[in-house]
């Protein structure tokens, strides 16, 4: 029998009491493409029979590189492996499948809504639990946007009032622009650098590595229930928050500038993505949802 899945106030207080907690904790979800490739791979042992629209997609819309199958079940695996390590979860895209993948790698995990997992769009603050973090709480994010996340940090307080504690300890790791939408020059340097997809989430481990921190909050595409797996193996704290991350930040996006829900959030202090975090093809994105 599947777990009830948590929404309003009970999601966002679920999430809110992982995250303030003194526990390591993982909160996260699976992409839609990240789903399908988990759960066939789950299913089958396998890539489906005809796996380019799933590889072309991963590489564009998720990171995945080289577009090959071999590159996809690594990743596979890696996913796989990284929701053993979770201890929230959302179930939101395909929700039998989902379920069934939670229950086998991550039976003890609670489940929440997707609208959980940003606490700003609970109307109770006391569930805003990164207004209620320390003071000197260190503050990791991995993300593409990272320059401009650094820049939007002494803002914080006039594009989004009250959502975050004094006194933090912002770090930032830049995670690469999706492989699918990058020039071919870029391409071949990612290559060149880490081989596969699997070389780059080392060498993002390696950074997490490097940098004292509390907990992270990661958008970055397939790598970020992977990256969240690792801050909690270490004793840490990790939130996947998707492409929601740029929001916490004051950062606006195609996808949620029609929303009525985030209206009431946008202000002058809001920014958008650099042109240096824009690739030339950012519209092959959920038409350039992110920028």
């Amino acid at each position: 029998m599947s777990k009830s899945i948590l929404e309003g106030a009970d999601g966002f207080a679920a999430v809110c009491a992982k995250m303030l907690g003194s526990s390591p904790a993982g909160v996260g979800k699976l992409g839609t493409i990240e789903l399908e490739l988990v759960y066939t791979y789950f299913k089958l042992g396998s890539l489906p029979p005809q796996p380019q629209r799933l590889l072309t997609t991963l590489c564009r819309n998720a990171g995945l590189f080289p577009p090959t199958p071999a590159a996809a079940i690594q990743i596979a695996k890696e996913l796989l492996d990284s929701l053993t390590a979770m201890t929230t979860l959302s179930p939101w895209w395909q929700i039998e499948p989902t379920l069934e993948l939670f229950q086998s790698k991550a039976p003890l995990a609670t489940h929440v809504s997707l609208q959980s997992l940003e606490c700003f769009l609970s109307p109770d603050p006391t569930h805003w639990w990164t207004a209620h973090l320390p003071p000197k709480t260190r503050v990791l994010v991995i993300s593409p946007f990272a320059t401009t996340i650094q820049r939007q940090i002494p803002n914080l307080d006039k594009a989004l009032p009250n959502l975050w504690s004094k006194d933090l300890i912002f770090n930032t790791i830049t995670m690469p622009l999706s492989w699918g939408i990058q020039s071919s020059e870029m391409q071949h340097k990612m290559l060149a650098t880490y081989t596969n997809s699997v070389g780059l989430l080392e060498d993002l481990k390696k950074q997490m590595d490097t940098m004292p921190y509390d907990l992270v909050l990661v958008g970055a595409g397939l790598y970020s229930l992977p990256l969240v797996a690792h801050a909690v193996r270490q004793g840490k704290k990790g939130i996947h928050l998707g492409g929601a991350t740029q929001l916490f930040f004051g950062i606006r996006g195609n996808r949620w500038d029609t929303m009525p829900q985030f209206q009431r959030f946008f202000n002058e202090f809001w920014t958008r993505p650099t042109a240096e975090e824009t690739p030339a093809q950012f519209q092959q994105v959920e038409r350039g949802c992110y920028w």
